[in-house]
């Protein structure tokens, strides 16, 4: 079967300083893959050349055996969907019509949507719990319904890969994991690749079965989250010391920072 995405040589600089160097791999359908690294390591400046935002500086990325700068944009937006951090969005644009934009990349010219655009839009909010929020504007709802709302806009789109930048970060403890399974759900639903940049490596743990670690531009580590998440790696590539443990449901690996405050005798 053709990978989801194929990454060769891929580099980027901005301004003449090296963002990411020679990242040379793949990722196979139905896998969901974090990207997890120190601030600045390079996370979404991977997402945005893989969805066809940036241009690289070197190297080819092919998105299901198709290199993503052969592609028109409504091409590429059928490929792939992408969920960015703190988009600039029109605030007097309701919810119900910023979610039913994802249906745009299967509509052809002038073509208006049908009832079963309707559908998979009010199915995504309702998953999402934006639903209620349908005829509200987008500058009127907090930074987590808005977080939900671009989740329930890609689901809409229905593309085979799926991008997501910190989907969680501006989510309460109440909805991270609401919104982490209902993305594992969706990616099940998948026949692509999901890849979630994300900096709560706990959480990374918890859901995702391979883990990238960058570090400067470069994949540092690259393997199951027991393989990547060591006390060694993760202090060397964040510079922070850190104790590990499993996880009471599960065993994946449990993040925790080490204090010179801990263990406390008074």
């Amino acid at each position: 079967m053709t990978p989801a995405i194929t990454l060769k040589k891929l580099s980027f600089s901005y301004n003449g300083v090296s963002v990411i160097s020679d990242i040379n791999i793949q990722f196979n359908n139905q896998e969901m893959v974090s990207i997890v690294g120190p601030n600045g390591a390079g996370k979404t400046t991977l997402l945005k050349l893989i969805g066809g935002l940036l241009t690289p500086s070197q190297g080819t990325i092919c998105a299901l055996g198709k290199r993503i700068d052969t592609l028109n944009s409504k091409d590429k937006a059928r490929l792939i969907s992408i969920v960015p951090q703190n988009p600039r969005l029109p605030d007097k644009m309701k919810v119900v019509d910023f979610v039913m934009l994802g249906r745009n990349p299967h509509l052809a010219l002038l073509e208006w949507e049908g009832e079963n655009d309707l559908n998979k839009a009010v199915k995504s909010m309702e998953l999402t719990e934006t639903y209620v929020l349908a005829e509200r504007e987008l500058g009127q709802i907090s930074g987590g319904e808005l977080q939900r709302a671009m989740l329930a806009m890609a689901i809409t789109q229905n593309s085979p890969i799926m991008l997501l930048d910190e989907p969680t970060s501006n989510l309460d403890l109440s909805h991270q994991g609401k919104v982490m399974d209902l993305i594992k759900n969706d990616h099940r639903q998948r026949v692509g690749a999901t890849l979630i940049a994300i900096h709560d490596l706990t959480l990374a743990a918890q859901y995702t079965d391979r883990m990238i670690l960058i570090s400067e531009g470069r994949i540092f580590a690259d393997g199951t989250p027991e393989m990547v998440l060591t006390e060694s790696n993760i202090e060397q590539a964040y510079g922070a010391k850190v104790t590990i443990l499993p996880h009471p449901s599960g065993g994946s690996p449990v993040i925790l920072p080490v204090s010179g405050e801990y263990p406390r005798t008074e």
